[in-house]
């Protein structure tokens, strides 16, 4: 059957996917919806879009991403560095929401970014009012963290596309603060290992794709503390 069909069997949730990669039609059963994960709430179609995308020049990696004026940064890190409150606060500085967890990048000469997902998932000690009445309950991390769906929000906070201007590696361990120029190289090191950790089906053209959209891009990394000082910072990188 070659690349074009490709199935998938989640023993943790129940859950069998085939997809037609070329047709772009997906598949799915689910055996008992009570033990899906947050994840399969928040990104439904992950996996058979990780398989779609690579055909249409882009790839979906593990990363997040908010926007200013249609330029988009590209939010990196390794699982629970902060990049979904990250990108959910920064809407209260007139950002907008294109992704905590998963994006879609591609396009050259130009590389773009592309929001995939209305979701968010954050601690219970990042929620604020405004969330009150959007969570899914019955689906929640094991890490303890929520579903929030941001469309349920009376406000527009979302950015359906924009052109990829910045990548900032989101790290904890470093200077709060302080930011610092980095190699793509290694921030492409970074994204590659987590997408392949929360997407082990991705493939060497994902990687392709990321490589090339973030070589030419300009890498920082960053100890934000999600306040208004952190996204000046961020709105600095973008000019």
């Amino acid at each position: 059957m070659g690349e074009r069909y490709k199935f998938v069997f989640h023993s943790h949730s129940q859950v069998l996917i085939a997809v037609d990669c070329v047709e772009g039609i997906v598949l799915i059963v689910a055996r008992k919806r009570g033990a899906l994960l947050g994840i399969d709430c928040a990104a439904p179609l992950r996996v058979p879009l990780s398989w779609i995308l690579p055909n249409r020049g882009m790839a979906m990696i593990h990363a997040g991403a908010i926007s200013k004026n249609g330029k988009a940064i590209l939010l990196a890190g390794r699982s629970g560095a902060g990049k979904s409150s990250l990108s959910y606060r920064g809407i209260q500085y007139g950002w907008k929401f294109m992704g905590d967890d998963l994006v879609a990048i591609g396009g050259l000469p130009k590389p773009r970014v592309f929001n995939l997902y209305s979701t968010v998932k954050l601690f219970t000690d990042s929620i604020d009012p405004q969330l009150q009445g959007t969570s899914i309950e019955k689906w929640r991390e094991k890490d303890g963290k929520t579903v929030f769906r941001l469309d349920l929000l009376n406000f527009d906070v979302f950015a359906q596309v924009a052109e990829l201007s910045a990548v900032v590696l989101v790290d904890r361990s470093f200077k709060p603060g302080v930011v610092e120029e980095i190699s793509p190289a290694s921030v492409v090191s970074i994204i590659g290992a987590s997408t392949h950790h929360v997407l082990p089906s991705s493939s060497k053209i994902t990687f392709s794709t990321l490589s090339e959209s973030i070589r030419s891009i300009k890498c920082w990394r960053f100890h934000p503390d999600n306040d208004l000082e952190s996204y000046k910072v961020l709105e600095s990188i973008l000019e």
